[in-house]
């Protein structure tokens, strides 16, 4: 019976790591994840960001990068984000807009953007990448 039970305790144990470890990058474990939002018809201005982190990680199966950082207020969205490889580093340009005429307290909010349009194999051979005309190391 002790076998049985120490057997049955191994089995949960392993199963309940494998699966916190397949499901560690889901979209509820990253906090004040956001999407890319562009504006609709509203009367928009361009607003800063600020980028305080990038990691690589796997996201749904792929290689990703977690860019984490603030925005200047609660009123600001991430409308873009363009990548492209210019001899052999990756540049990133992300774009942010807020409504011209909404009063919005200027506080910085958190914000993280999942950026999964690098391939795997670059990612692999990079260690730094440009975002917005400033080099942030990859974790």
């Amino acid at each position: 019976m002790r076998t049985f039970l120490l057997l049955l305790l191994t089995t949960l144990l392993l199963s309940a790591c494998a699966s916190s470890e397949k499901n560690s990058n889901r979209d509820m474990d990253i906090q004040n994840l956001v999407s890319l939002n562009p504006p609709g018809d509203q009367n928009v201005e361009e607003s800063t960001i600020y980028v305080d982190s990038v990691q690589a990680i796997t996201y749904e199966n792929r290689r990703a990068l977690l860019i984490s950082g603030s925005f200047p207020d609660a009123c600001t969205h991430l409308a873009s984000a363009t990548d492209s490889l210019v001899q052999g580093s990756v540049h990133i340009t992300l774009e942010a807009w807020r409504e011209t005429d909404q009063m919005c307290a200027q506080v910085l909010t958190s914000y993280s953007y999942i950026h999964s349009g690098i391939s795997a194999d670059v990612l692999s051979e990079i260690s730094s990448v440009t975002i917005n005309e400033h080099t942030y190391p990859i974790k």
